[in-house]
């Protein structure tokens, strides 16, 4: 996992042979503007552009995907993320291998804010639980495949 400025997302650019490309669009986007949907660049990544409600802490599954990267970005309100490490990780609750989504019943080690202006790179061994908090955000959460 990485946790960050947005303005130091180029420091992260090696750790993955798309990130150099993902990084050039996303520094590219009007944030003030962008709609929210779904946003196919090309094969090796999409962004979907979601407002969703927040919610408590104990209502947030730990998620991970084996097929791709999140790289989460907050546009309009600070989120809590729940993670603890999938090694570590003992009660699957349901896989869905086609959406490349696993939930999972534990309870997250430890949990951050993901404030306006930051970012988080979650890898496939990174379980985590996004949007927790209160009111809503509005977030965009790039989906980069792992190969």
């Amino acid at each position: 996992m990485v946790l960050d400025l947005f303005e130091n997302i180029d420091l992260y650019a090696g750790m993955h042979p798309s990130f150099p490309k993902v990084f050039n669009y996303l520094k590219n986007l009007d944030l003030n503007d962008i709609q929210t949907g779904k946003i196919v660049v090309d094969d090796d990544f999409y962004i979907n552009v979601d407002e969703v409600a927040l919610r408590p802490s104990n209502m947030a599954n730990l998620e991970a995907h084996n097929a791709h990267i999140d790289i989460q970005i907050p546009i309009s309100n600070f989120e809590y993320v729940g993670y603890k490490p999938t090694r570590k990780c003992k009660m699957l609750k349901e896989m869905h291998p086609k959406q490349d989504i696993t939930f999972y019943k534990d309870k997250f080690d430890f949990s951050f804010v993901l404030p306006v202006g930051s970012f988080a790179i979650f890898f496939p061994q990174d379980a985590h639980a996004p949007i927790i908090g209160n009111g809503k955000t509005k977030k965009i959460v790039v989906k980069v495949k792992a190969k």
